[in-house]
């Protein structure tokens, strides 16, 4: 399937996410047979039963790949295509597969990719490693649980089959390939994220040699974007978790990929201590203050830092085994005389105020006695969440005072936290449209840390 295509299909799938909660849609069928015309969104209908076709020869089963459709499409034809198709690059559809098919269809494409080959090894490292081409390099979309289960095993079988006793080494390479191309990608101006997702320029063909203890040195077979087979030379020291290239192939000075996922960069807190994490390419050292992490196997790595009162600046300093070095700064402010206090807000009448209405989040037992008390649920019932946000007089507030900008954080539509301007903020409890962020904003919670009087951060609370 054309990428321009891809593209098309896909943006339905953002549309259809950022926009309203209420479902609207009808679940597409879980048997591997299509059924009777059903609406599953505008313009998109299932058709009526028909036999499943099967397929003659790879030609026959790869124009079917091209046209396939996974909202209407039928599981076991698919199946049956891939199977004929072999080992050619059908792969370019699978994210589309897996994001819009029924379950049926994604085992089909799943069980396709275990089967191997360089490049369903490769699409498969590329999925894991990146999420779903949906998200972007700094923010990966991650992939439903039991599609990353079903990738992760049948990327194990799919390396077992195509690389052998050298599966883990390949594996090793595949991941640095990506990373380097990505890298290489982005020093253009035309570098698009959905465009490196869905063209890696590069496989792994084969690998030449045989692991002597803890070391591999011997040659990697690199099947280039043009289709030429190169061959180049290649050594790996293996450490306690995994194999780390020391020479050769991809070795040349390149800036470390790394990545800081909390804190978020100018946040406000209470506590006296901040929590670092991120994530970073095996091989790379993570340093922070006095403290040094060491990627070898996973990829998440997490630290802590000890705050003054006031503005800190944390410095995380990146290096790779190449030589390549990186520094990312965070901004965090502590109020070590600070309160955090949770409520719904709205405009205040005085300008640089806002009127706050506290209520507090109850849990368990105590949550639904609180629920029955106000008529929420019956006697007897408990909550289907176990929670239950309480507002004691919902009549009662009281006028805060803002600092001249607070710090504005809300969830966007993947709920990840995300720093917004204060006057975007006004605009959405205003009743502006607020597209891509999650919840109602005017009707959600937020916490407000007060300081000295005033409300120097407003930081929305997470309601399921």
């Amino acid at each position: 399937m054309k990428l321009a295509r891809l593209l098309v299909v896909l943006s339905m799938v953002v549309a259809a996410c950022s926009g309203s909660t209420e479902d609207t849609t009808t679940a597409a069928p879980t048997s591997t047979e299509a059924t009777t015309t059903t609406s599953f969104t505008a313009g998109i209908s299932i058709p009526t039963t028909s036999p499943p076709q099967t397929f003659e020869d790879a030609g026959a089963a790869l124009a079917f790949l091209f046209e396939f459709n996974p909202l209407t499409g039928n599981a076991d034809e698919l199946r049956d295509a891939l199977e004929r198709a072999g080992g050619h690059r059908f792969g370019l559809a699978t994210a589309e597969w897996l994001l819009l098919g029924n379950e049926a269809i994604r085992e089909a494409v799943i069980d396709a990719l275990a089967q191997g080959g360089q490049w369903n090894a490769q699409i498969l490292t590329a999925m894991i490693t990146y999420g779903t081409p949906l998200g972007t390099y700094e923010v990966r979309q991650k992939w439903d649980p039991n599609v990353r289960v079903g990738l992760v095993e049948a990327q194990r079988e799919a390396m077992d089959a195509t690389y052998g006793d050298t599966s883990a080494i390949a594996l090793v390479v595949q991941q640095r390939m990506l990373e380097s191309e990505i890298l290489r990608c982005f020093d253009e101006p035309t570098c698009s994220w959905p465009g490196v997702w869905y063209d890696p320029p590069q496989s792994v063909a084969l690998i030449e040699g045989s692991p002597t203890g803890t070391s591999f040195v011997g040659e990697v077979g690199i099947v280039s974007d043009t289709g030429e087979l190169l061959f180049i030379p290649i050594t790996l020291e293996q450490t306690s978790e995994q194999w780390l290239i020391t020479d050769g192939y991809l070795t040349e000075v390149r800036t470390p990929v790394a990545i800081v996922e909390n804190p978020i960069d100018g946040i406000h807190i209470v506590e006296n201590f901040a929590a670092l994490f991120g994530f970073a390419e095996p091989g790379t050292t993570v340093t922070v203050g006095t403290e040094v992490i060491e990627i070898d196997g996973g990829q998440y790595w997490e630290a802590g830092v000890a705050l003054e009162p006031g503005r800190n600046e944390i410095t995380v300093r990146v290096s790779n085994a190449s030589g390549g070095e990186a520094t990312i700064q965070k901004v965090v402010f502590h109020h070590p005389n600070g309160e955090e206090r949770l409520g719904y807000v709205t405009l205040g009448e005085t300008p640089g105020t806002l009127q706050f209405n506290e209520v507090t989040i109850l849990y368990g037992a105590e949550a639904d006695a609180a629920a029955i008390a106000d008529g929420v649920i019956e006697e007897g019932s408990t909550l289907p969440g176990g929670f239950y946000i309480f507002d004691e007089d919902p009549l009662e507030a009281i006028e805060v005072p803002l600092v001249a900008d607070p710090f504005v954080v809300l969830f966007d539509s993947a709920i990840e936290a995300v720093p917004v301007s204060y006057e975007s903020f006004v605009s959405f409890l205003g009743g502006a449209a607020s597209t891509g962020y999650y919840g109602n904003l005017p009707a959600e919670p937020y916490w407000l840390l007060i300081d000295g009087g005033e409300a120097v951060q407003i930081q929305q609370q997470y309601v399921p």
